[in-house]
């Protein structure tokens, strides 16, 4: 499906605007992927090492905990993941709750 997706935009049987038709020349793809600096990622490492050596754990993992119990029923997720958010919880740790309890979509491969 992706595949043939692609194709058809290569070919410019499906058109996106900025894409494949009505783009600038001084805007177009010259091929350059976006490299990240080894150093940015170290930086953001520290960082998160530090956030999560100065917060408050107990709270983190209560609210950690407050999700999978709401997802495990019916309950609204969103207030509870910002309450999460807001005890420096991180991305990571929220999707691993949610991750443990709905599981990981796998995309059905058909050839």
């Amino acid at each position: 499906m992706a595949y043939s997706y692609q194709k058809s935009i290569e070919n410019e049987e499906t058109i996106i605007v900025g894409v494949n038709k009505y783009y600038s020349e001084d805007d177009a793809y010259n091929g350059q992927l976006l490299k990240v600096d080894e150093e940015v990622g170290r930086k953001q490492i520290k960082k998160l090492q530090q956030i999560k050596s100065s917060r408050d754990n107990l709270r983190v993992q209560d609210t950690l905990e407050d999700i999978r119990k709401a997802a495990e029923g019916d309950d609204n997720l969103l207030p509870l993941i910002l309450n999460s958010v807001r005890s420096y919880a991180s991305v990571g740790e929220i999707c691993t709750v949610l991750r443990e309890v709905f599981g990981e979509h796998k995309e059905n491969v058909v050839l």
